[in-house]
């Protein structure tokens, strides 16, 4: 079957989860796989970003051709549309906004025929792709549609795209959600929605055998008592300035594509160092050759936002690692043994404890978590819905 993933990511990123490892998957198994980035709007030839720049406006309009591992074609393209930045959306009306979001110099279904023609089922990501639902469905009325939230909108609350993901939520075929704290938040901002909603479960994941081999050390790495944090989202900053002050023998090494303030940026304590990103594919590197790793989440937000058991545990688990959590779920303790900590003064002693063992560890239950089993499990339900079997 043809299946295209519209997703939040260009495939150059290559996390090593997510929808990524669902395309690679669906490719690697014979199916013919569009990795459809979205939104791509015009005036992104004038940011530098990895997601936004020039570069990819270029390439990706015109389409490019990926080989999997096992080489196999994945097709990336986007479609570029006329939204104008967020700062200027307060002096337009919505209604022109949400059209400028939706059309392109481009029409619509020239891209289409170029390359998502003859697909069987389409795979949406929670992102501004949501708006795309019905265009999708009119050009392509017999396609199957399908919707996989890897972060709930609604959790947002009162945003036009919020609204749309409700839309989305009751009009597609089958909705994959990642944990049960997704299914409680729906409920309580949905009415009737284990009724109007078609859904099933289907975690996030990792690559267990990645994590359990040995790379060389990076060489920020290459001091003792390295805590490390690796993770897209904003740490808590005002933490970390605490616990180096309280653990001058601990090197901090914080790996965010988030800008850190100004005096860690500038290395102004000098046991943390700042790092604004690296490539996926190193990862297992750095988190096999750290001491400990920490989660230093913002205060209170896993309360809001319910991301349940993230990536970065199942990586620092499959490495056998020390972790040390603050401000997240109670479920990482009961089910994994993980130390979750809500005081500061708690989260530095856990981790002097940890520093000082440096133990490797032995998490179970990491099983049912790995990529390949669930990318097989969610292919292998794309494959139903579209030969009609329930």
């Amino acid at each position: 079957m043809k299946i295209t993933f519209v997703t939040f990511h260009n495939w150059d990123t290559k996390r090593a989860g997510g929808f990524h490892k669902f395309a690679e998957y669906a490719a690697d198994e014979g199916h013919d796989v569009v990795f459809f980035s979205f939104d791509r709007p015009y005036f992104i030839m004038f940011k530098r970003e990895e997601r936004l720049n020039v570069s990819v406006l270029r390439t990706l309009t015109k389409g490019k051709v990926y080989k999997t591992e096992k080489a196999n074609r994945i097709i990336n393209c986007t479609w570029p549309t006329l939204r104008i930045p967020q700062p200027f959306y307060r002096f337009v009306p919505t209604k022109i906004n949400k059209w400028l979001n939706t059309h392109s110099l481009i029409p619509f279904g020239t891209f289409a025929d170029k390359f998502l023609a003859g697909t069987d089922v389409f795979v949406i990501e929670s992102c501004a792709a949501l708006e795309l639902y019905d265009i999708i469905h009119e050009k392509f009325p017999l396609a199957h549609i399908v919707y996989r939230p890897s972060d709930p909108i609604v959790a947002a609350q009162k945003t036009e795209l919020a609204e749309e993901e409700k839309y989305v939520l009751y009009s597609s075929e089958k909705v994959y959600i990642v944990n049960n704290e997704g299914v409680e938040l729906y409920r309580r901002n949905i009415p009737d929605f284990d009724t109007l909603v078609d859904f099933e479960l289907l975690p996030n994941g990792v690559d267990t055998e990645k994590f359990k081999l040995s790379y060389e050390c990076p060489k920020e790495l290459k001091t003792k008592n390295t805590a490390l944090y690796v993770g897209a989202r904003q740490p808590e900053w005002e933490l970390i300035r605490y616990s180096a002050k309280a653990c001058p023998e601990i090197k901090f090494i914080i790996v965010c594509p988030e800008k850190a303030p100004k005096d860690i940026i500038k290395g102004e304590i000098a046991n943390i160092l700042y790092v604004p990103g690296i490539s996926p594919s190193d990862v297992p590197a750095w988190i096999t050759n750290c001491d400990v790793v920490i989660i230093p989440n913002p205060n209170n937000l896993w309360k809001m936002k319910p991301w349940g058991i993230t990536a970065k545990y199942y990586q620092a688990m499959a490495a056998g690692k020390p972790i040390v959590s603050f401000s997240d779920t109670p479920r990482l303790k009961e089910e994994f043994g993980v130390e979750v900590t809500y005081e500061y003064e708690q989260f530095v002693e856990c981790l002097k404890k940890n520093m000082d063992s440096k133990e490797k560890r032995e998490y179970k239950g990491l099983n049912d978590r790995e990529w390949q089993s669930l990318c097989g499990k969610f292919i292998s339900s794309l494959c139903k819905i579209v030969v009609g079997e329930t």
